[in-house]
Parts: C-alpha cells; structure tokens; sequence
C-alpha cells in the first residue's frame, strides 16, 4: 500500500499510471482506492499486489479535506470545470459564523445527492451509464441518485475577498493541467465571458471529514443553497485517508 500526491489536472487513473511507470513494484498488480476530481489534489490510495482482494474494505475508509468553497457563482459540475450557471455579485457580506452554522447542519448523517457530473451510474435501457455521460447527453434522470453518508467534521477557517481578475487567472492557469475532453476549451470561454463585468467575490477556507462517498462539490454548492447564494469548490485537496495517513 502506498499512499501518493494527485495533482490537480490529473485524473486518478493518471495518477496511478504515473505510480506505475516510477515503481518497482509496476509488474504487480495496481489500482486506487477513492477517486479524486480532475480539479482535486492530495493523498491517493494506491493498492499493491494481493492488497487488491480486500479493496472493499480500503473504499470504506473515511477521508478528511481542505477546500475552498467561491461565493456568487456555480457550474454545471460544482466546480471551475464546469459550465456558469448563475452569478450573483450583489449580496450582503457573509461571515464565518454564518458559513459554519451551515455547515454545522451537515453534521452527522446527510442523504447526499449525487453530483450530476459524477462516475455514479445508473441503468439505463439495462446498461450502467455514468451520470457524466447523461449530463453531457442531456439525458439526466428527472431524480439523481443519493447516498447517505457522515459528515464527521466540517468547519470554515477563514473568509477573502477575490477579484474577477485572480478567479480568471486561476481558470487559464488550472483548467489546461486537465486532459482528456472535460469541455476544456468551452469552460475557459465561458468563464471569460461571466467574469468580465463582475468585480468582487468571497472565498471561504474550510475543512471537513466525512464516511467514503462523501463528495465536497456538492457540500459545496449545498452551503450556497442554504444561504441562498450560488457556490462552487474553488479548490479541493485531500489530507487525509482513514485515521493516520
């Protein structure tokens, strides 16, 4: 078992290919246990050799975060790499207090909804499709999908002011880090036409810890949704996975 650093831009099946290309171990069997967002960073669990036997119990591990959640706008997937929906820049100065006793409401069990860019599949015409494919299609189910998950922890640090300026800037600096087709090229040029008549947007440092299958862009946008403002995961980061790694 190895624990490795995702990057943000990588898929998790990068991150395992390139832990395969640099081990010694690359002849055994690999895979990983608790995907990560292309957008994500952090800790990712790498399974070696017969490892791969008890993977269920590895999934179940509980995972703990620091992410960023962006105030005034929200995507399609709950993160930059999606489409803009709604932006909103005319509202009232939120607080820390405000943000953690919405987060605090969160505590404990939580029917989580699946986020619909998300590798959570569903049946359809007897085949498992993911929902990201159906959101893509156009073709999601009038009802997502929900698991009930904890929430052991979730709290807000601290609480900045961002220019439209900084948030385009991280745009054209992160999103080309991600292969693949994610829409990269239609998300920047969306981003830069929302952006280019807004000004101020708050940004909020939190962190939380919850069961696997906890998913932080859709707490994200949930804190925004109680406080009635649109929000996304400006950036997440995974820092822990289980109780000591």
């Amino acid at each position: 078992m190895e624990i490795i650093h995702k990057n943000i831009g990588e898929t998790t099946l990068e991150a395992l290919k390139r832990f395969r290309a640099s081990s010694r171990q690359h002849e055994e069997r690999l895979s990983y246990a608790g995907r990560l967002d292309p957008m994500a960073s952090g800790k990712l669990l790498i399974l070696e050799g017969e490892e791969n036997d008890s993977r269920s119990e590895f999934l179940g591990l509980d995972k703990t975060y620091e992410f960023t959640i962006l105030f005034g706008v929200s995507t399609d997937s709950f993160d930059l790499l999606g489409f803009p929906e709604e932006i909103v820049a005319d509202f009232s100065a939120l607080t820390i207090d405000e943000i953690n006793e919405i987060l605090q409401s969160f505590l404990g069990s939580w029917e989580m909804t699946y986020p619909p860019y998300s590798a959570k599949t569903v049946e359809v015409d007897n085949k498992k499709v993911p929902l990201w494919q159906l959101a893509r299609s156009g073709h999601l189910p009038e009802k997502l999908p929900t698991k009930n998950v904890e929430v052991y922890e979730a709290s807000c640090k601290s609480i900045e002011e961002m220019t439209s300026q900084e948030i385009l800037k991280y745009v054209h600096t992160h999103i080309p880090l991600v292969s693949g087709d994610f829409r990269q090229r239609e998300v920047i040029a969306r981003w830069e036409d929302v952006l280019k008549d807004q000004d101020q947007f708050y940004l909020a440092h939190c962190r939380a810890a919850g069961s696997s299958g906890l998913y932080v862009r859709r707490l994200a946008k949930e804190v925004g949704v109680r406080l009635n403002v649109p929000a996304l995961a400006f950036s997440i980061t995974r820092i822990q996975i289980g109780k000591s790694t």
